[in-house]
């Protein structure tokens, strides 16, 4: 009888043990990547990091504005443990817009300039300190940026997070107004907080980097005249509210009619589109209010808020502006800088559609080309104003007097010898029951006019 043969055997303990191996790498791959996705959501935004950039020279400029900076951090966009991303603005896009930039070959990496982020002196220029305190109450801050701030966080995170990358860009918009008090075109990638009044935050905005920088500026011993033009979507009541009763600043605003704010505070010269405007109205619609301006505001400081929720398909705004026309907007207003020989600081303000980043890429890449000669459309609405008799006034030419000395060899022209003897002239008219303004220079040089009301904050 032979041998008998052993029945095969499963080796099942061994089976068992490969799929255990298996489960645990799996629990081991998405732990992982978890944890790479929760340390992305939830990293902080870094400092800023100080940084002398490079002057660039702008090689089309006509008239002015023959030299350029570009200010930027990454330290703009804040990161709240990801509940940031629940807002509809784009955190990224100046991440994207500085990117482009540099791979366009318009600037190194190297060249853009860094700033500190503005310190609590400095935004008290602006913002009153019990303003100031309240914004490390959640319910506060989540009013200005409708969006919800989570309590049990605590004030360290609030700061670190959320408040340090509003001061970051309030810094980036210090450090180019004090390029563009020189003559420069200055760019800022970011700020333009335009909704921030004096003792309140809303609209996005917590801090108005705009008006902190002017106020600095003149603290220093700027005292040229200011002309703020606003072409984002919304009103800018940040600005009326700052300067509405100050003589040496001018507050002009283009937005679309009937949208946040509401309701609108009265500014210099207010200027509503009906939604779904169009390149052509909106175009038309600067050069008109620009030839508004009072002759003799002579700035020598322009401000140009810039925001891109005017493009078609923002969720925030009915407009109906292309990248094409948004380019042709913003070297309208450098065109008409360069005209007055004052300088320009550009800020980015809002801006909430999918084309947001690539419209400022163009635009921007256009303003540091200088391509802001007569355009065809420029010409052809200046012809037919001609033809009808109200073409706009020949531009003035910024005349500067001994200037200001400030330290480290910066020295602003502040120009009042040359503008002293020159009569005020008719303004356009304020709005609501602010009448007319009967001065355009700075408030030492003006007497107590028709329509000024005592100082005071709106």
């Amino acid at each position: 009888m032979g041998r008998q043969q052993e029945p095969p055997t499963l080796d099942w303990e061994a089976d068992k043990a490969r799929r255990r191996r298996r489960a645990l790498t799996r629990a081991g791959v998405a732990a992982a990547v978890g944890a790479v996705a929760v340390g992305w959501f939830t990293r902080p935004p870094p400092r800023p990091q100080p940084h002398e950039g490079r002057v660039l020279a702008v090689a089309g400029a006509a008239g002015g504005l023959s030299e350029a900076v570009v200010v930027y951090s990454p330290a703009y966009a804040p990161s709240f443990y990801g509940l940031e991303h629940l807002h509809p603005f784009d955190l990224r896009k100046y991440d994207k817009i500085a990117r482009g930039l540099v791979a366009d070959g318009l600037l190194d990496a190297a060249d853009f300039f860094e700033a500190a982020a503005a310190s609590e002196q400095q935004l008290e220029r602006g913002h009153s300190p019990e303003y100031l305190e309240s914004l490390t109450d959640p319910a506060v801050l989540a009013q200005a940026l409708e969006a919800p701030v989570p309590g049990f966080l605590g004030e360290a995170a609030i700061g670190r997070r959320l408040l340090g990358p509003f001061a970051a860009a309030v810094g980036g918009t210090l450090l180019a107004a004090e390029h563009a008090a020189q003559g420069r075109l200055a760019i800022n990638l970011g700020g333009g907080f335009h909704h921030a009044r004096p003792d309140m935050g809303h609209g996005f905005c917590v801090y108005n980097d705009v008006a902190v920088a002017i106020l600095a500026l003149r603290a220093a011993g700027f005292s040229d005249n200011v002309l703020i033009v606003d072409t984002d979507a919304h009103q800018g009541d940040g600005s009326h509210a700052f300067f509405g009763d100050d003589p040496s600043v001018f507050s002009l605003s283009l937005h679309q009619d009937g949208i946040f704010p509401n309701p609108k505070l009265p500014g210099d010269l207010d200027v509503p589109l009906p939604g779904g405007s169009d390149d052509r109205t909106f175009l038309a619609a600067l050069d008109r209010a620009l030839s508004q301006v009072p002759a003799d505001l002579q700035p020598g400081l322009v401000v140009h808020v810039s925001g891109s929720d005017v493009l078609q398909g923002d969720p925030l705004a009915t407009l109906r502006i292309t990248p094409q026309g948004m380019r042709s907007r913003d070297l309208a207003v450098a065109r008409w800088t360069a005209e007055h020989r004052a300088g320009l600081l550009h800020v980015l303000a809002g801006g909430y559609g999918p084309r947001s980043a690539e419209a400022h890429q163009l635009s921007l890449t256009a303003l540091l080309r200088g391509e802001w000669g007569l355009e065809p459309w420029l010409r052809a609405v200046r012809a037919v104003r001609a033809r009808r008799g109200s073409a706009p006034r020949a531009p003035r030419g910024h005349q500067g007097g001994q200037g200001v000395e400030l330290g480290q060899g910066q020295r602003w022209s502040s120009g009042l010898e040359a503008r002293g003897a020159h009569a005020s002239g008719a303004a356009p008219r304020r709005k609501g029951a602010k009448g007319a303004m009967g001065c355009w220079r700075p408030k030492r040089l003006c007497g107590t006019g028709p329509g000024r009301r005592p100082g005071g904050r709106v």
